[in-house]
């Protein structure tokens, strides 16, 4: 950056103190350090100590505060230690130029400041000395700027209070006057300044050039005088040319002198304006400090005028100043009461911060506790998918364990149907095979369901009139949990009688419908329905059992499907329900989003517990389910090993009679017999097998 050469010998000027560092631009003054060194240098009382606590939002802003803490304190020090310098003649600087705009004009108004108070303090020699160490145009330069601003130490003599008169506050055209000529005044001020400054400058210059002549002049006399008494008269010529640029240099310095005395009648004149001047400069300064005044109070009327109309246009009664002012005082009480109205809604804002934030909080609490409900609600569901399959195999078990039963059942009952010699066939025997229901009621292998549960209700009763081992608590829980069992298995008998009748009914209406060229006639003979022996039973039940487990694969598979379309229909439900909640709440007050997301967020965890409840429900009847088909897996094989007896007992008879009698046909019976042993013998240990499938199942499911 280019500077003057007055800007450039200001700040070699700074550099003769002892500072911490070389200034070589005027962005090393705008933080304050130096200046205020140079100050600390001047008197170390008037340095600022607090440089470094300005608490400013920017650092521009932190270096103007500086700058004004110090060009304060500097003022303080000319004030009590420089008397004749009148400060207020020299301009303020502007601080923040010199902060932001690192302002180089700004900055040597401010040096200037310095360089008064270094030359017109306790101890001008030693500045002097310093100054003296500079190069020859800096230090002329400061030398010139040093004696320019001499006509500034006077103080102008203290103006007589009356000349200015008493301002009345209350009228616009005196204001305006002094507006103007507070313009006029200044104008007339900055041009006297900006005169006498190039009259003072062009004096120093003159006064240089003077000194250079008459220095000059003095030498050249000396040559001449030595000329004339070393030659005499042999250098004629030559000293008449001496002759003659002496005079034509006395005709210059005589002009000069001329000009000199001029400029200094001129540099009087002006002073003596300047001095004259300093009077109307101290009242102008005056009168920009009544002039602020009467423009804040100005702008205050204005105010005051405005609010005065309005009330005047409301109320047409309005005619003194006094109602005037009632009305401001009015106006004042209701401004204080909407004050504490505001702070009020202020504090009540607040609280409703408070209580949103605490809200928010609980939201979020209450959205963490269902996101753990959630992952706790996947894992019942897939603990629930996974004993849904183990019952799933279990149950395809029993059903061909149940089919592998009915098939040894019929095979017996179909060997008894067969009369022995020598005793004629009962009528029981040639009756139709037992239904389900007449096996259940006529077989005393078979679980007594209502046996059953009365003896459940009897060790109920038993565990209820024995306290030693157990608690009310645990007797309520045992009995709660009885009483599950039972209506769980009171629904699975009624569900399995139905599903006996409706398979009765179908089996009886595909028998009906079949067309196989071994296929009868029906005898009905009565309540009694009697089938020959070319009946072929085993393909018309195969038949059956197969449609039958077709239409069961596709019923469970179906009921799967909509069970899971329920849940995945109740889920996006759920997600759509929270979507327009969210989606509902951005256009809605806080408070009312607020409540609306917490009425939807307890609607979705009240869906999410009692999904959650259905599953455990779903679970202990899955395990109630599970301890049933246990038992049954249980009884059948208790009813192998009694079929295992009876075949036993049947294939010891079948000797003894064969050993009685070779009748061709009855050994063809027995033939026969025995291939249906064999076959019932392979059945068994198929069952068998199956049954250790399944308790193996069931301890896995446990």
């Amino acid at each position: 950056m280019s500077y003057t050469r007055e800007e450039d010998a200001l700040l070699k000027w700074v550099n003769t103190f002892p500072i911490d560092y070389s200034v070589e631009t005027v962005a090393d003054l705008t933080d304050g350090r130096i200046l205020n060194r140079i100050l600390e240098e001047f008197n170390p009382q008037y340095a600022v100590r607090d440089l470094d606590k300005n608490t400013a939002t920017t650092k521009w802003l932190s270096n103007k505060q500086s700058l004004e803490s110090i060009y304060k304190a500097l003022n303080r020090y000319v004030g009590e230690c420089c008397p004749e310098v009148d400060v207020t003649n020299v301009a303020t600087p502007d601080f923040s130029s010199i902060a932001e705009k690192d302002d180089p004009k700004e900055t040597a108004k401010f040096l200037i400041l310095f360089l008064l108070a270094a030359f017109n303090g306790p101890n001008p020699s030693k500045y002097n000395e310093m100054t003296e160490r500079l190069d020859l145009e800096a230090k002329d330069t400061i030398q010139v700027m040093s004696r320019g601003l001499q006509a500034m130490l006077l103080k102008p003599e203290s103006a007589n209070a009356n000349d200015s008169g008493t301002l009345s506050t209350g009228n616009g055209d005196e204001i305006l006057e002094l507006e103007e000529k507070l313009a006029r005044t200044n104008k007339e001020l900055a041009d006297m300044k900006k005169r006498s400054a190039d009259l003072q400058t062009r004096n120093d210059h003159l006064n240089i050039k003077n000194d250079d002549l008459k220095e000059q002049l003095h030498k050249v006399t000396l040559e001449k005088e030595a000329l004339e008494k070393s030659h005499g008269g042999d250098h004629t010529g030559v000293i008449n040319d001496l002759k003659k640029r002496i005079r034509d240099d006395e005709n210059l310095i005589e002009r000069q002198e001329q000009q000199l005395d001029d400029d200094r009648v001129l540099k009087a004149n002006q002073e003596r304006e300047l001095r004259d001047l300093r009077p109307a400069a101290q009242a102008l300064l005056s009168l920009q400090d009544e002039y602020q005044v009467l423009k804040a109070q100005k702008e205050e009327l204005s105010k005051k005028a405005n609010t005065a109309d309005n009330f005047k246009k409301q109320i047409e009664s309005l005619s003194d100043v006094k109602e005037t002012n009632t009305r401001l005082r009015e106006q004042i009480d209701t401004l204080e009461s909407n004050q504490k109205d505001y702070d009020e809604k202020t504090l009540e804002n607040q609280k409703l911060r408070a209580s949103e934030t605490l809200s928010r909080q609980k939201y979020h609490t209450a959205l963490e506790a269902n996101n753990v409900m959630t992952s706790e609600l996947n894992l019942f569901r897939q603990q629930n998918r996974e004993l849904t399959d183990q019952i799933n195999v279990l149950k395809h078990q029993i059903n061909k364990d149940e089919e592998i039963i009915n098939s040894l059942q019929e095979d017996k009952h179909i060997n008894n149907s067969f009369p022995s010699p020598g005793s004629p066939p009962s009528p029981s025997m040639r009756a139709a095979p037992l239904n389900l229901q007449e096996e259940l009621e006529r077989s005393n292998e078979h679980t007594n369901y209502p046996l059953k549960i009365q003896r459940l209700e009897t060790e109920l009763a038993l565990l209820k009139s024995n306290t030693a081992g157990t608690t009310n608590t645990n007797l309520r829980l045992d009995l709660d949990e009885s009483d599950r069992a039972k209506k769980r298995l009171e629904e699975n008998l009624q569900e399995l009688e139905e599903k006996y009748i409706i398979g009765q009914n179908q089996l009886d209406a595909l028998i009906s419908k079949l067309a196989n060229e071994k296929l009868v006639s029906v005898l009905n003979l009565g309540d009694y329905t009697l089938l020959t022996n070319e009946f072929n039973r085993d393909e018309a039940i195969a038949t059956t059992r197969k449609a039958y487990q077709e239409t069961k694969s596709e019923l469970v598979l179906t009921k799967a499907k909509l069970a899971e379309a329920e849940t995945e229909l109740t889920k996006v439900t759920r997600e759509l329900l929270a979507a327009r909640a969210d989606l509902s709440a951005i256009d809605q007050e806080e408070m009312v989003a607020l409540e609306n997301l917490k009425a939807t967020n307890e609607s979705i965890t009240t869906s999410l517990q009692s999904d959650l409840l259905s599953l455990q429900a779903k679970l202990k009847n899955s395990t109630i389910d599970y301890e049933q088909q246990r038992t049954h897996l249980v009884k059948v094989l208790l009813e192998k090993d009694e079929l295992r007896q009876d075949l036993e007992a049947l294939r010891v008879g079948g000797n003894v009679k064969a050993a009685e009698g070779n009748d061709p046909s009855q050994s063809a019976i027995q033939s026969s017999k025995e291939q249906q042993i064999e076959k019932q013998e392979k059945v068994i240990k198929d069952l068998q097998r199956r049954i250790k499938i399944a308790e193996e199942g069931g301890a896995d499911a446990n």
